[in-house]
């Protein structure tokens, strides 16, 4: 399992990613249509205005266009601060998003069937059409003359029979002849036109072999790995079963792959099992505060034809962002308690921290912000959809930032499980 180790976890992240990719592009064309939609309507009526218009109906048709474009200015104000608030509402429920959802993860879905393309090539599949042979003359049949009737009978014998039948031999080849050369022409001719055609399909033929070998490698490269993938999960849900920690592990990024985040607050895991202690170690990176949105609404302001932004008070900014940093911490450790429906981990000791210029240093590095620890009998009491993730940190006696949104860091002395 080393040897591909974290790759069921990418393929499943890789899934989840797509899904809420698919439904962030279904919004965007959603808006765009409604934009355009709008559009279309807004020139419609300006057109037909201009179209009809009087002087007077020119001044009121004026008068209707300024009024419409302050209209659309003021609906896309709207956009951005729909936009805005969907963000939010996204960072300000990470915690409630994962309590909707079961984070066991049932393994065999992640089982692959090979699936390969169409073969790449399908114009290679139809032969060159090559001309039709033109038809042939029929060829001269012999008949010998027979012999002579009426009153050149009484005057007829054998020499005269034989000049007869000369003539006539004499008449034939030179029939056949033409009739021989005439096909060896037409062959020719048709050798000459065809012969194009002929080199072409065998270059067809060629092409063809070399494309559907290829074609035949991919699928059996794609049929390998599928079957290598499998033999995986099959290791780890054996390994499973045997408690394994390598196969805990490997089950843990699974989960953690699941829990995709909105593309405005993204974050990633890593984390290590003592199977000994049963405590699963985990650590959490998030973004820097500056990564946040800060604006508060936009707003038009007609006199100069401009949409502004009026930033979020610092304060609230700041409590959103340390408010996220709580949710990520809570959210992290239900998932993986959640999912471990055999009770493999016992204790979650975890850290969430950014990775940047520590501020007291200078230099690059992890800034941690929160420091918990919490044993699975413990947690898993707690009624979730009713907390304050705060409020179950410092319940939990996690050590947390003094100042999360400055990056200030835990001491993180002698551990996060020390009280």
């Amino acid at each position: 399992m080393a040897r591909r180790k974290g790759f069921l976890a990418e393929y499943n992240r890789q899934i989840k990613l797509a899904e809420k990719r698919s439904r962030e592009k279904r919004r965007a064309q959603a808006k765009a249509q409604r934009d355009q939609l709008a559009a279309q309507k807004r020139a419609a009526r300006q057109y037909q205005q201009m179209v009809n218009a009087t002087i007077a109906e020119q001044k009121a048709a004026e008068k209707e266009q300024k009024r419409l474009y302050v209209e659309a200015r003021q609906l896309e104000v709207e956009h951005l601060n729909s936009d805005l608030e969907e963000v939010y509402e996204e960072i300000d429920s990470l915690l409630r998003a994962t309590l909707e959802v079961d984070d066991f993860v049932e393994l065999e879905t992640l089982r692959q069937v090979a699936v390969h393309p169409p073969f790449p090539r399908p114009d290679l599949q139809e032969p060159v059409p090559i001309p039709q042979m033109p038809g042939m003359p029929s060829e001269p049949t012999w008949t010998p003359p027979g012999p002579s009737t009426g009153l050149t009978s009484r005057f007829d014998n054998p020499q005269k029979q034989q000049d007869r039948l000369q003539r006539a031999q004499v008449k034939f080849h030179s029939k056949h002849t033409k009739w021989r050369n005439k096909v060896e022409e037409i062959h020719r001719k048709y050798e000459n036109e065809a012969r194009p055609f002929h080199q072409a399909e065998k270059r067809r033929l060629i092409a063809l072999e070399e494309a559907q070998a290829k074609y035949a490698a991919e699928c059996q490269e794609r049929s390998r790995e599928v079957e290598e993938n499998n033999e995986d999960l099959d290791a780890l849900i054996i390994g499973l079963k045997q408690e394994a920690p390598s196969a805990i592990e490997a089950y843990v990024d699974i989960v953690l792959s699941n829990s995709v985040y909105p593309s405005s607050f993204p974050v990633t895991h890593s984390h290590s099992f003592d199977a000994e202690t049963g405590e699963l170690i985990v650590d959490v990176l998030v973004p820097e505060p500056d990564s946040i949105p800060t604006t508060k609404e936009y707003k038009y302001v007609k006199a100069s034809d401009e949409i502004r932004a009026t930033n979020l008070p610092k304060a609230r900014q700041k409590e959103r962002y340390s408010e996220a940093i709580a949710q990520v911490a809570v959210r992290t450790m239900h998932e993986i308690y959640e999912a471990d429906r055999y009770e493999h981990i016992q204790t979650i000791a975890l850290t969430v921290g950014v990775e940047c210029i520590d501020p007291g240093t200078g230099l690059p590095g992890k800034v941690d912000l929160v420091g918990v620890a919490s044993e699975r009998v413990v947690f898993c009491q707690f009624d979730l959809k009713s907390v304050v993730a705060a409020a179950t940190l410092k319940h939990l006696g996690a050590e947390v930032s003094s100042n999360m949104f400055g990056l200030k860091a835990i001491s993180n002395m002698g551990g996060v499980r020390v009280r």
